[in-house]
């Protein structure tokens, strides 16, 4: 009897453990490239890979490293980030046309280093008219056979989306062909048109499949053409699953199970499984679980096969729902993962029979809304997912049923929960689960989740009323993803003006500067209208023109410009701050008020403000065009100051005869003689300088001529 898979065997391996030894095989193959063969450099290299593998293999039985999409995967799972060195080996494998390489036990240092001489050697393609290497004076084509190591070629580039027939038909027979490779010899004849068949496939195997050498070259290209398969485009991966269904039909289980053995020990073994369970239609996945397990010598229940051949059934007749397959594939993968199950009750295994042969019609409409809502229902929480829906499906929510819809909200569930309940068949146990999901804890914890869901949490947001107003400027104030801030922001401002006191509550204390801006502007920004300042407020709010973050006090002046109250005290703060973004919002903040009021004829800006307008008008350091803006504010404030003030904007007097002329044209010069016209053009001492304007042959005439036209 072979050895039990081991489940504790089936996580995938930290980085840190890999992370030497891929390291050591990094520098193996630059070394064998950069040097001779027998260069003391590659054979000290060499040795120091072959100890690590050593040790790998003795205390794990097997190394499996494939290549998926440029990525490196270990023994089935991919690398995390962690791991620089995995991405550039990845990338050499691929370009040689690697497509796994599976070390066992057996492997000897001569053999290491022959096949570490083929693995170097660069490709013509790749090499960009570069010499042959010094470590591979030829390609030969085929990998060595080597003991205690496998070689997969897989074709990746044949991996595209098919826009025609006979593209898709090439990608087919490329990946094809690798199987095809590995099962037969190169002097084995082929039919006349050069491809082999599945019949001719399944031949080969059960001829040579006691041999446990083939054996190992067939699990480990079966293994690298299943994870192909997966990611490949529909129509290929429908294509290949077909083929390979159809090879494993005509095979014996004696011949499965010699292949499965081949595939290793433990976790190697168990991701062989499930992976063939992950490329083969849902239809042929029971037969897989049945043929495996009895090739080795597992137990399965045939009450749990019979569920599963229902929801294969299920699946095969809902060939657009993905969510279908994928609860086929999951329930076998976790079956593989356990293996071994006790004999359930069969009268209640028949009764569950029962009810997926119903197949209640309320479910499939919940499916079907939360697959139009952007959500995979494959990867929902399944225990919390069934008691969702059975809550709603018989009107009776108790606190398993409870605490599963706020599990669903916190891991990100909440569009296909919503979904649930809008399908739902009794509204009452609906709007329970409904406030359930809406429970403080569970709305923080969906908001603050890594990587941030902004789908999810727009869909959680949009349940939610004014009400939540304080979970969520909690969240507001917590989050550290800008994109989370930015979502509930939004929200919160669609609130209006119900969440003004909890807003005003929100600035007492001492709050984090980038949460105090954002309540500002929520004050401000379509919250509360312009009432935020009113009745005494603004008294407050003048404080944070002081504070030490520039970005608060821009929001703090914004917000106070909306009330006549503390509008005057603002500009004149904001207007001598030594920030030039203060500086600018102030000026921005007098420009709009008077081009709002300019119809009315009336003073809008005080005499202090007016002052310091021309003040900022006379830095240097701003750009023209805010100091033009501030110029044009002026006309919010007329006076003989500011007359006097503009006229010397606008003329200089020659050198020899001390004659008054205009001053060149620039934006500030005739931002002045715009207001000078539109404001002061009866007056003695500006008319003549108005008419040197209008004699002017460039911009300074068409700027009185416009200002006059306006006024």
């Amino acid at each position: 009897m072979p050895p039990a898979l081991d489940p504790a065997a089936t996580t995938s391996e930290p980085s840190e453990a890999i992370r030497p030894l891929l390291t050591r095989l990094s520098v193996a193959l630059n070394r064998r490239r950069a040097y001779a063969t027998a260069h003391p450099m590659v054979t000290q290299a060499e040795t120091e890979l072959f100890a690590l593998l050593s040790e790998w293999l003795a205390t794990r039985g097997a190394l499996l490293l494939g290549v998926a999409h440029q990525e490196l995967m270990v023994n089935g799972a991919p690398l995390d980030s962690g791991v620089p060195v995995a991405r550039e080996l990845a990338e050499r494998l691929h370009r040689r046309g690697v497509g796994a390489l599976h070390f066992q036990a057996g492997l000897t240092i001569a053999g290491l280093r022959e096949a570490m001489g083929w693995l170097a050697f660069e490709p013509l393609a790749h090499r960009a008219g570069a010499p042959a290497t010094a470590g591979a004076e030829a390609d030969t084509g085929q990998p060595p056979a080597v003991p205690g190591l496998v070689i997969g070629r897989v074709a990746y580039d044949r991996l595209t989306m098919a826009d025609d027939d006979a593209t898709l038909d090439d990608e087919v027979n490329a990946l094809w062909r690798t199987l095809a490779t590995a099962v037969f010899d190169e002097d084995e004849p082929a039919s006349e048109s050069g491809e082999r068949s599945v019949d001719d496939v399944a031949q080969a195997i059960e001829r040579r499949a006691h041999q446990e050498p083939f054996a190992r070259r067939v699990s480990v290209v079966v293994l690298s053409l299943a994870n192909q398969v997966t990611s490949a485009p529909l129509e290929v991966r429908e294509e290949l699953a077909a083929r390979l269904r159809a090879v494993l039909e005509q095979i014996g289980e004696a011949s499965v199970g010699a292949v499965v053995h081949a595939s290793g020990n433990g976790r190697a073994q168990r991701q062989f499984l499930v992976s063939m369970i992950n490329a083969l239609p849902p239809a042929a996945v029971v037969e897989w679980l049945e043929v495996s397990a009895r090739a080795t010598h597992q137990e399965l229940s045939h009450h749990v096969l019979r569920l599963l051949a229902k929801l294969s059934a299920h699946a095969d007749q809902r060939r657009g729902d993905n969510s279908a397959a994928g609860a086929v594939r999951d329930a076998a993968t976790q079956l593989v993962h356990s293996w071994t199950l006790d004999e359930p009750d069969p009268p209640n295994y028949g009764a569950v029979l029962e009810q997926l042969a119903l197949h209640d019609a309320s479910r499939r409409r919940a499916v079907v809304a939360a697959h139009a809502a952007g959500v995979q229902t494959s990867a929902l929480p399944p225990e919390s997912a069934r008691l969702v829906q059975m809550a709603c499906e018989i009107d009776c929510v108790g606190e398993a049923a409870v605490a599963a819809a706020q599990r669903l909200v916190s891991t990100g569930e909440s569009a296909t929960l919503f979904a649930w309940l809008s399908q739902s068949p009794h509204p009452a146990a609906a709007q329970q689960l409904r406030s359930a999901a809406r429970a403080p804890a569970a709305i923080t914890t969906a908001l603050l989740r890594e990587p941030f869901d902004a789908a999810a949490a727009r869909a959680l947001l949009q349940s939610l009323d004014a009400h939540a107003a304080p979970v969520l400027l909690d969240v507001l104030e917590r989050s550290p993803s800008r994109s989370a801030r930015r979502v509930v922001y939004d929200r919160l401002r669609e609130f209006g003006p119900e969440i003004l006191s909890e807003l005003r509550t929100r600035l007492e204390g001492n709050p984090p500067w980038y949460f105090t801006r954002n309540v500002l502007a929520l004050l401000r920004d379509g919250a509360t209208g312009g009432t935020a300042t009113e009745a005494g407020a603004h008294a407050s709010l003048l404080g944070f023109l002081g504070h030490a973050q520039e970005q608060v006090r821009v929001e703090a002046l914004r917000l106070l410009l909306e009330s006549e109250h503390g509008r005057d005290a603002a500009l004149r703060r904001g207007l001598d701050d030594v920030n030039d973004r203060v500086l600018t919002a102030a000026i921005d903040g007098a420009a709009a008020l008077v081009l709002e009021n300019a119809r009315d004829g009336k003073p809008v800006l005080s005499k202090d403000v007016a002052v310091r307008l021309m003040r900022a008008a006379e830095r240097t350091a701003l750009d023209d065009d805010t100091r033009a803006k501030a110029i044009r504010s002026l006309a919010g404030s007329p006076s003989p100051t500011v007359r006097d003030w503009l006229l010397s904007c606008v003329t200089r007097q020659t050198r020899l005869l001390r004659r008054v002329v205009l001053a060149d044209a620039s934006p500030v010069v005739l931002s002045a003689l715009q207001v000078l016209a539109s404001g002061y053009a009866r007056e003695a001492r500006v008319a003549p300088v108005l008419a040197m304007a209008r004699q002017a042959n460039d911009a300074r005439r068409g700027a009185v001529s416009s200002a006059q036209e306006r006024a």
